[in-house]
């Protein structure tokens, strides 16, 4: 009896870890990038913020490219934010351009 309320304990655990990681165990940054050369930066296609809060140990920003992934200092943030401001007004200026 004791050996089923202990693989009962174990199963309800198990079920809510993985439920708090979004369905699976999370991928976290454990090493961050030092050097990202400019280029790069410039072919981010998304990125997402890591918190030592959540279910990772450290803070950092997760950077996606085509087909690679890199973790890098969460101070990189504020230039991917200006990067960011730069394409979209590039964006728009082209998109009134071609409606005029």
């Amino acid at each position: 009896m004791e050996l089923k309320r202990t693989s009962l304990v174990l199963l309800v655990l198990c079920a809510a870890i993985l439920t708090s990681t979004e369905g699976g165990i999370p991928n976290c940054c454990v090493k961050l990038s030092k050097n990202i050369p400019k280029h790069l930066l410039l072919q981010v296609s998304r990125y997402e913020i890591q918190t030592r809060y959540g279910a990772c140990d450290m803070d950092a920003v997760i950077i996606h490219l085509k087909g690679k992934i890199l973790c890098a200092h969460p101070k990189l943030k504020d230039l991917l934010r200006k990067i960011d401001q730069i394409k979209k007004a590039k964006k728009n200026g082209h998109k009134s351009k071609q409606g005029n």
